[in-house]
């Protein structure tokens, strides 16, 4: 019950904010944003890569075997080397995901080498 009062507190505070601005995105700025966005503009099978890869290359980066601004190249590169027929079932999902993996594994080590 503290929780959910909290919770309350927290959205009070946030109508009372004057005023929100957005702007357009700076994808130089934020690469892997501008990443997304072609993703998802492509489909579910890039959607599906570039995730697959993203989550290796910012495990890779935790584990200071790259660079944080290694991430999104890496993340490009990745996606560019896959096939990117749609998935017809979940099966092709988690093909898709396992090579994407594969692929971003062999980037990383790469770079790292």
């Amino acid at each position: 019950m503290a929780e959910s009062r909290e919770l309350w507190r927290e959205a009070a505070r946030f109508l009372q904010l004057s005023a929100l601005t957005f702007a357009a995105p700076d994808y130089d700025r934020y690469p892997c944003l501008k990443l997304a966005m072609e993703a998802f503009e492509q489909g579910q099978a890039a959607t599906t890569a570039l995730n697959a890869a993203n989550e290796i290359t910012v495990a890779a980066f935790l584990a200071q075997q790259i660079r944080f601004t290694d991430i999104a190249a890496l993340n490009l590169s990745v996606l560019e080397k896959m096939d990117m027929r749609e998935p017809q079932c979940v099966d092709d999902v988690l093909s898709v995901d396992a090579n994407a993996r594969e692929v971003a594994r062999k980037e990383v080590m790469r770079l790292a080498s």
